[in-house]
């Protein structure tokens, strides 16, 4: 299968890794199924701009994604100019990475949820920031990443009646990537739908004192050496934290 590769320009080749061509391509839209390679410090930006120029497309092809959103409602977002300011978040890069994870329904039942995540990755603290409530204008500055690694959470790996490993390489394909995407920027609805639930869960912090509870939460999780929860649970705090800056 050929891979789609897109440079630090924003320019697209289609390449073909027996023979190590590259032949230049100007849209996305026919190769939706390639695995996608980046090159290394390519910007948020430059994936989003193949995107948006392709937004009826994506439209339709995504609408079960999107739910009753649609990518046409981000497009002044977008073109709005590069937004700089500091959003207190410690982002140094956005990742997608393919994971997998045991989901229980109860005590009896369960499965295997196998998925694309996109995160903002603070590599000095060590804190994953999800990025529902960002502006595509502040994403348009972070470098992208695609891990090649499989993310295996733990509460798979300690699942006696699964097959559990370590950890293998992957692929991602373009198509994937997208739909992460489109996911999380139209989990709220339209910019300004998301912009009023972001100001909901900021009123809901500070009525009724949720970082405290959660603290609370946290240092409960730690006496009882429950670290992976209260790894997560710094991590929900971190998050609300800066939603409230």
């Amino acid at each position: 299968m050929k891979t789609i590769y897109l440079d630090k320009n924003g320019d697209l080749y289609l390449e073909d890794t027996f023979n190590g061509t590259q032949d230049k391509v100007d849209t996305i839209k026919y190769y939706l199924d390639c695995p996608l390679r980046l090159e290394v410090g390519v910007r948020f930006e430059s994936l989003f701009n193949h995107i948006i120029m392709e937004y009826k497309l994506m439209d339709i092809i995504f609408s079960e994604t999107m739910g009753p959103h649609n990518l046409e409602s981000f497009i002044e977002e977008w073109e709005k100019p590069f937004n700089t300011t500091n959003n207190g978040l410690d982002i140094d890069f956005i990742r997608f990475r393919k994971v997998l994870e045991y989901i229980e329904i109860d005590k009896n039942n369960g499965f295997v949820d196998i998925r694309v995540d996109i995160d903002g990755v603070g590599e000095n603290n060590g804190v994953d920031y999800s990025l529902e409530f960002m502006s595509l204008t502040e994403m348009k500055k972070y470098p992208i990443t695609i891990d090649n690694i499989i993310h295996v959470k733990e509460n798979l790996i300690n699942n006696d009646k699964e097959v559990s490993y370590i950890g293998g390489d992957c692929i991602i394909s373009l198509f994937e990537v997208i739909g992460t995407l489109l996911y999380e920027i139209t989990c709220y609805g339209a910019p300004n739908e998301r912009d009023i639930a972001k100001q909901k869960l900021i009123e809901t912090i500070d009525n009724k004192n949720l970082i405290n509870v959660l603290e609370l939460q946290m240092d409960e999780a730690v006496r009882v050496e429950n670290y992976e929860e209260a790894a997560n649970i710094r991590n929900l705090i971190d998050k609300y934290k800066q939603i409230g800056k």
